[in-house]
């Protein structure tokens, strides 16, 4: 499915819709039919989750009226040498409800048929009144309302809430004036398992160094599942799609009818995602809301990079293209002095390991601490190194190579960008391979924690070690053995003494194996010795922390 979402992107949108379109498809068929009543979800399904020849095949079948036709009247339209690319419009068009079985479509009274398809009642009657231009879109106010907030308010709000949504994660200090995110958010990270007990998981380990674009989707989808549990996400799921045609500083008009909705949209304007004026506002707190470029990198990849590679501040133009922007955002156009900062921040990584941060931010300073050895900071330069020790670290708390390569390739410096031109790549190959190396080399050895057995010679009979051996293997406690067989190796070779019997195994088959032992009537094991003195072989049996962990 990630295969075909991709195909279907366009302009700008590659992986923001594709993290949507798995809880899409999930839905059940009263959901799907429901949802498509919105002009919204139909737009998005239809712009940004259909390929293109799924798109053709709507597009035939819409003023076609409601008439049932067999899979091969599809297949006729699509070329034989393309079966590949026919299977996937196919696959899309039914993971989404697109096209239904001959009597799901609505139709009272008729039994489904398996044999026939017919295209979506409700989906085709909702694109053909877009494409006819009967009603409006829902969601965007045509007039901005007073004063409303500049591209550079917007942008700011947009950083802001974000780096603060950063800092509560990775136990910073907010800026004097900065408000804490709110319980809606906390709740949320509380869902993703990201922090336990004030500390960061792997998982938040991985999600601070993640895109915006998977960062937002990711604490909005977790939202989405909470509310599917309780069977209200229907309406947080219009409003969610309803952002997807919106431009920076488009007024909107999200009126939420539930507390689910109204619950969505605190948290989006907490996160970044909407800015809500000090005015009129109503009782249901909807209204005064204005997208904000965080709400385009949900949807669109050139605004998620454009945000990811900011981390001089708010106060830097994120140049977005002129298009972007809505005709009421005041977007001031800056001097070529103020431009000057744009240039120079971003991170740069060299084939000597060296990373060189142009920043002044110290959340970006503390993200860059979670796997580079700080070297020097100067006011607005950060020189960092990638090494073994700290890169390890980050590796071992749950972080992945493609967690800090995406990192470094979205906070990208315009010259790092450059290379991408001339044919290389923004981060050295070297440098790419070598975290590779440790990852790889972190996988390659496990430690658990092991019990040892040791029998001195003629103390523990061949069978009896032998059954032992059998029951720990089968039960996959066996970590390490040596047998009678090397006891015969040492006679052949003329040697005094034979070399004792020895078992090693996990922690929890210890009782196991003193009960099997107890019951085929073996030498009793070491009993503790007098004046509260205990033999080596009875802590080592009782006390499986005094024996160190073993690598297989």
């Amino acid at each position: 499915l990630e295969r075909l979402v991709r195909r279907g992107m366009t302009n700008g949108s590659v992986h923001g819709p594709s993290l949507l379109a798995e809880f899409l498809a999930n839905l059940s068929e009263e959901d799907a039919d429901s949802l498509y009543t919105d002009s919204a979800p139909v737009r998005f399904v239809f712009r940004q989750l259909l390929p293109p020849l799924a798109q053709q095949f709507v597009m035939r079948l819409l003023f076609g009226g409601g008439k049932p036709f067999q899979e091969v009247v599809l297949q006729k339209w699509a070329s034989p040498e393309s079966p590949e690319m026919l299977a996937g419009a196919l696959e899309a068009l039914r993971r989404f409800r697109v096209l239904v079985a001959f009597g799901a479509a609505g139709e009272a009274g008729a039994a489904a048929s398996p044999e026939l398809l017919v295209l979506s009642g409700r989906f085709q009657e909702r694109l053909a009144a877009q494409l006819l231009g009967e009603q409006p879109r829902p969601g965007l106010c045509p007039e901005a309302g007073a004063g409303p907030p500049t591209a550079k308010e917007l942008q700011h709000h947009a950083l802001v809430r974000w780096d603060a949504v950063l800092w509560l994660l990775t136990g910073g200090r907010l800026g004097p004036g900065d408000s804490r995110p709110s319980a809606q958010v906390m709740e949320v990270i509380s869902r993703l398992g990201l922090k336990d007990e004030g500390r960061l998981t792997s998982a938040g380990f991985r999600f601070v160094l993640d895109d915006r674009q998977r960062q937002l989707w990711a604490l909005v989808l977790a939202f989405l599942e909470h509310a599917k549990a309780a069977g209200q996400h229907l309406g947080p799921l219009r409003l969610v799609l309803s952002l997807g045609e919106a431009t920076v500083g488009q007024p909107l008009d999200l009126v939420a009818q539930t507390p689910a909705e109204q619950r969505l949209i605190e948290l989006l304007v907490d996160i970044g995602a909407l800015h809500r004026g000090d005015a009129s506002i109503d009782a249901t707190g909807s209204k005064g809301l204005w997208a904000t470029p965080a709400a385009l990198a949900m949807f669109r990849r050139d605004a998620s990079a454009a945000l990811s590679r900011n981390i001089a501040g708010a106060a830097v133009d994120l140049e977005l293209p002129a298009h972007l922007y809505h005709s009421h955002c005041c977007r001031q156009e800056a001097a070529s002095d103020a431009r000057q900062p744009q240039d120079e921040q971003g991170i740069v990584v060299e084939s000597n390991f060296k990373v060189y941060a142009y920043t002044s931010s110290s959340l970006h300073v503390c993200l860059l601490g979670l796997f580079c050895r700080m070297v020097t900071r100067l006011p607005n330069l950060v020189v960092g190194e990638l090494a073994a020790e700290p890169a390890l670290r980050a590796m071992r708390q749950g972080i992945r190579v493609e967690n800090i390569m995406r990192y470094l390739e979205g906070a990208a410096h315009p010259r790092a960008l450059r290379r991408l031109c001339e044919g290389g790549s923004i981060v050295p190959p070297n440098v790419r391979c070598q975290l590779e190396v440790w990852e790889s080399s972190r996988s390659r050895t496990s430690s658990c924690r092991a019990v040892l057995f040791e029998w001195d010679v003629g103390e523990l009979d061949v069978e009896a070690f032998e059954a032992a051996r059998r029951l720990c293997e089968s039960n996959g406690l066996l970590l390490w053995a040596r047998n009678c067989a090397a006891g015969g190796e040492a006679l052949l070779q003329g040697q005094d003494s034979l070399r004792p019997l020895v078992l090693a195994v996990r922690a929890e088959a210890a009782p196991i194996l003193r009960g099997l032992l107890s019951r085929r009537g073996a030498a009793p094991l070491p009993t503790p010795g007098p004046a509260g003195a205990k033999s080596h072989a009875f802590l080592r049996l009782h006390r499986p922390e005094a024996a160190g962990p073993i690598r297989p």
